[in-house]
Formats: structure tokens, sequence, C-alpha cells
């Protein structure tokens, strides 16, 4: 299983946080959605906002070239009308880490989904332990 880590710095507006959330929402999961490739390789996502507007977006993945994959559909992608260029800036960095130990119920799901890469992970003992995989040039922004 494997992470991608996008921050975007703040601070930032609540019209840049809206602008992201509308993308996230309206253009990016729908084309995920409508790729069956995508779907296999994705795992989900999440998305964190700080106070200061600093948002983080998390990629759960099975490989590398899910991530891949996922990051060429979107900066690919048509902006839906009404979409700001302006508002939906790259992140300030996109880190990408190989997962090797999961715990709680995060493992019972992962363990049950029958990924040998998910399992692996979730028979560990210890959470603590992360590979750094290789820095993303560009972004998945949005």
């Amino acid at each position: 299983m494997h992470v991608q880590i996008m921050i975007f710095d703040g601070p930032r507006s609540k019209a840049h946080l809206e602008a992201s959330q509308r993308a996230g929402r309206e253009r990016i999961s729908p084309l995920v959605e409508a790729d069956p490739a995508l779907q296999a390789g994705l795992l989900g996502s999440l998305r964190a906002v700080a106070p200061d507007g600093t948002e983080v977006i998390v990629e759960l993945a099975r490989d590398d070239a899910a991530l891949d994959a996922l990051a060429q559909v979107v900066m690919s992608s048509q902006l839906l009308p009404g979409e700001n260029p302006a508002l939906l800036t790259g992140p300030s960095r996109v880190d990408r880490y190989v997962v090797t130990d999961l715990f709680g119920p995060l493992a019972e799901l992962a363990a049950g989904r029958g990924d040998d890469q998910c399992d692996a992970a979730a028979e560990r003992p210890s959470a603590r332990s992360v590979t750094r995989s290789r820095p993303v040039v560009g972004s998945a922004g949005g």
C-alpha cells in the first residue's frame, strides 16, 4: 500500500478552500468513479483543513502507478464551468510513502480486502514505520 500526502500551505482564503473542495467533489471524484483502473488502484482519500487554511490531502493506493494515473487524470481534466484556475494552485509539496504498518480498525479493514500488500502491512505489530518513496514532481492539484 502506498500513501501520497499533498500539503497546501496556509494561509489560504475561504475562496481557495471552497474551490479545492468543489474540485475534489465535482470534478476529481467523478473522474475516479468513471475509471475502473483508478477505482481498482485507489483505496481512498481524506482532506483535512487547519484554521489558517492549510490543507492536506492524503491518498491511499495499491501502488505508485495508481497515484501516477490519478495525477495524470487530474492534471489533464477540463475545469468545470465557474472554476477559477487562480484559486486552484498546486500543492506546496507532495510526498509519497510505502505503508509498512497498519493498526486499529484500518488494519482490520485492509486485512479483509484480500489485498496482499494490505494484509502484510496489517499483520505487522507497529504503526510507526513508514518508508519514504520517491518525491513527486508536479502535482495532482485541486
